[in-house]
């Protein structure tokens, strides 16, 4: 298998141009040909996945989505800073948009541990509400 410059140095070889034009359009094709490759199945290989840490503001449903994330598929949350003593809890994520206007209907109000998380463009929002930072 061929790295991405050594795709581009064959391709500067077959098309026996090395103009910045040409490898622009090499870099637009080799990367809507990733991305193709990428979303067949939905999306779901392995070496898509990837883990990130953000921290929860106290009173604030959401959290921002880092940008290297496109879907958040499933999540922990941990009370505290250290992972090895502090209390991880497994909430249960929600796809459906309607069961989540229901869940926001029950007015679940703060808890420490939330419950309940739903993803909208680039934020995640809980429910209950996080008391608690970090």
């Amino acid at each position: 298998m061929l790295t991405y410059s050594q795709s581009k140095s064959q391709y500067q070889i077959f098309t026996k141009n090395t103009s910045s034009a040409n490898q622009t359009q090499f870099d637009t094709v080799f990367n809507d040909s990733v991305r193709t490759i990428c979303s067949i199945g939905g999306g779901k290989w392995p070496f898509l996945e990837t883990e990130e840490t953000v921290v929860t503001v106290a009173s604030q449903q959401y959290v921002e989505v880092p940008n290297n994330i496109r879907r958040v598929i499933s999540y922990r949350y941990t009370d505290g800073t250290d992972p090895t003593t502090d209390s991880t809890f497994l909430p249960r994520m929600v796809f459906d948009p309607l069961a989540w206007e229901q869940i926001l209907a029950a007015r679940l109000g703060e808890s420490n541990w939330p419950w309940f998380a739903y993803q909208r463009g680039n934020r995640l929002y809980f429910q209950p509400t996080p008391a608690t930072s970090n």
